[in-house]
């Protein structure tokens, strides 16, 4: 025989001895959702689009993550070293820090923890930072730098490792041994043998139960419950700006109107209640990049277009409940009344047990 040909002969059969001991080893699953990538100890996720910082924050939450969070120096290392290299595009980043007006510190949003300021590139302590949030910038180093909020840039979204558990074990074993001790009869053959026992099927005689019957509740009085959300109107007076981080600070939002119809229904409440009706901050505001009116929290174009003034430049969206009409722009610094709203808390009703009349039995 040819010893090229013997020499084939031996590489493929070493091959094949390889390639069967390779298939045996475990495959390594992915520790990251898809399309995250793995940086140190965290997963990232680099986005192909850009959205004001408030929508980047839905977007994440959307793909059960953050926005990014760096708390220690490695893990600011790591990602800083990851962007140089160039593997994603050389571009700012919306990451999870946000300016806190009322303690005039950067904040981490998920865990509060203040950001020092040594991390940013210049010092920004002579700027209006109000309503400026943190982005990871590479014309500095991939430092952090200070943008609007309202200002469209990518983002980068951050979860934690996914920790995949092995396989329960089969249990067809213990199941054959329970057969043994039965007599080799599984529990149903053994209950038609004995006399006093019957077999349900369970699909054709379900048990129903009842739904829980659910009320809803808002967080103290000073709320007015409306279709399952929950409005709170300030007794006083603030600008757009204050007024949306002091909803934030009672953990809700400024009101968002996602159709007419409830405003109507809110309108209608406040009437009932005979509240007072003042015109108030609403959540919505003038993207004067785009010449579009968007709700700040959700990032959507608003339903109806509001009365607008001529000049709409730092113009904030007013509800007046008595005006038809509904809304209408003001200056985002006017000192004006707000609403705040949040999701009512679903409880469920205790029902009390019927009482029935009896019959006083004859003496």
């Amino acid at each position: 025989m040819n010893s090229a040909i013997l020499y084939e002969i031996i590489l493929l059969v070493i091959i094949q001895h390889v390639l069967i001991i390779l298939g045996e080893k475990p495959r390594t699953n992915n520790p990251c959702p898809n399309n995250f990538l793995r940086i140190h100890n965290k997963c990232y996720y680099f986005s192909h689009d850009y959205d004001s910082w408030e929508r980047a924050k839905w977007k994440c939450q959307e793909r059960n993550s953050t926005l990014a969070v760096v708390t220690n120096r490695n893990q600011n290392n790591a990602l800083r070293e990851f962007l140089k290299k160039g593997y994603v595009a050389h571009i700012s980043r919306w990451m999870g820090g946000q300016y806190d007006w009322k303690s005039s510190q950067w904040k981490w949003i998920y865990n509060g923890k203040v950001i020092p300021p040594h991390q940013f590139d210049n010092d920004l302590s002579n700027k209006n930072l109000a309503w400026h949030c943190l982005v990871i910038d590479p014309n500095n180093h991939y430092r952090w730098n200070a943008s609007s909020c309202f200002s469209e840039n990518y983002y980068i979204c951050q979860t934690r490792l996914i920790n995949r558990k092995p396989q329960a074990a089969n249990l067809t074993s213990n199941s054959g041994q329970n057969n043994e001790n039965n007599g080799g009869l599984n529990s149903t053959e053994q209950h038609d043998t004995q006399p006093g026992y019957y077999i349900v099927d369970a699909d054709t005689n379900p048990t129903q139960k009842k739904k829980p019957r659910m009320r809803f509740t808002c967080p103290d009085k000073n709320y007015v419950l409306v279709a399952k959300r929950c409005y709170f109107l300030s007794r006083t007076k603030e600008n757009w700006n204050n007024a949306y981080y002091k909803c934030q600070d009672m953990k809700s939002e400024l009101t968002i109107f996602n159709s007419t119809k409830q405003a109507e229904k809110v309108r209608t409440k406040l009437r009932i209640r005979q509240l007072t009706n003042e015109k108030r901050w609403i959540g919505g505001y003038f993207d004067f990049k785009n010449s579009v009116w968007k709700w700040a929290a959700s990032g959507r174009v608003l339903p109806v277009q509001p009365n607008a003034a001529s000049d709409l430049k730092w113009s904030c969206v007013v509800w007046d409940p008595e005006r038809s009409s509904g809304w209408f722009s003001e200056s985002c610094l006017t000192p004006l009344y707000y609403m705040c709203q949040s999701k009512a808390t679903p409880v469920e009703r205790k029902l009390q047990p019927r009482r029935r009349l009896r019959k006083p039995t004859p003496s």
